[in-house]
């Protein structure tokens, strides 16, 4: 009976002027050539629908659709940021610039100091650690603000304000109303819900109506990275964040 064997370098270095497996079980590509590696669609790349292989972390190819090299990378939390990094298929970066991002954060209004959600749109880095704000260049229309000095960074802060509500309504009647609060969690007497809509400086609405009438002290959760500045950004003012300089 015949046997099909799967063709193999031996590892008691059997070499020829090209590929050599050491007993260190090194493998040598000793060639002045190139080393053609795995390349196709994204539709072939492994764990693919309909492809056979399961993908693994170092796996990697030649992507001829975005004809850029693909690495799979991840599972684990980066050193760095100590932020989770989710398994997945990554380009491998060149020696070009990191791109920096500007992200817009809204206006102040002589209450609100907190600003966010912090999101470059990075994959793995949205925001920095909270142990290093200075990763970022924070302003305040043109004036730059110091880490630690003028601002820190907070992840979901809470608010508790006094609000006014009527029953039935989903209207929170408040002059702390700010856009940060938008997707927030808000918890009172007879309150439970989100934050769908604010109307600065006035009032907050709810995906759900208030119980009750009066005036109760309400406990916002925001949710996310958000810049803390250690005093009210003045009224009119536009909060600017740069992101990249980490990368």
């Amino acid at each position: 009976m015949k046997f099909l064997k799967r063709n193999q370098l031996n590892s008691r270095n059997v070499k020829d002027n090209r590929v050599a497996v050491e007993i260190t079980d090194e493998v040598l590509l000793d060639t002045l050539n190139a080393v053609l590696i795995p390349n196709g669609p994204t539709l072939n790349r492994p764990g693919e629908s309909g492809t056979l292989t399961t993908p693994k972390v170092g796996h990697i190819r030649y992507n001829t659709d975005d004809q850029e090299f693909e690495v799979r990378q991840g599972g684990g939390n980066d050193p760095a940021t100590g932020l989770p990094v989710p398994e997945a298929w990554r380009r491998i970066r060149y020696k070009e610039p990191a791109l920096i991002t500007q992200q817009n954060l809204g206006n102040g209004d002589a209450l609100e100091i907190y600003f966010g959600p912090l999101n470059s749109g990075h994959n793995v880095y949205p925001y920095p650690t909270l142990t290093n704000p200075q990763n970022i260049l924070v302003f305040i229309e043109n004036v730059f603000q110091i880490s630690t000095t003028n601002y820190i960074l907070s992840d979901n802060p809470v608010s508790t304000i006094a609000m006014s509500k009527q029953d039935g309504s989903p209207t929170l009647i408040t002059s702390e109303a700010t856009p940060s609060m938008i997707g927030a969690t808000v918890t009172g007497t007879g309150i439970s819900g989100l934050v769908t809509g604010v109307s600065p400086g006035v009032s907050l609405t709810l995906n759900s109506n208030a119980v009750g009438t009066g005036i109760v002290n309400v406990t916002v959760a925001r949710n996310g990275r958000f810049v803390e500045f250690t005093s009210a950004v003045p009224y009119g003012k536009p909060v600017t964040v740069l992101h990249g300089f980490d990368r």
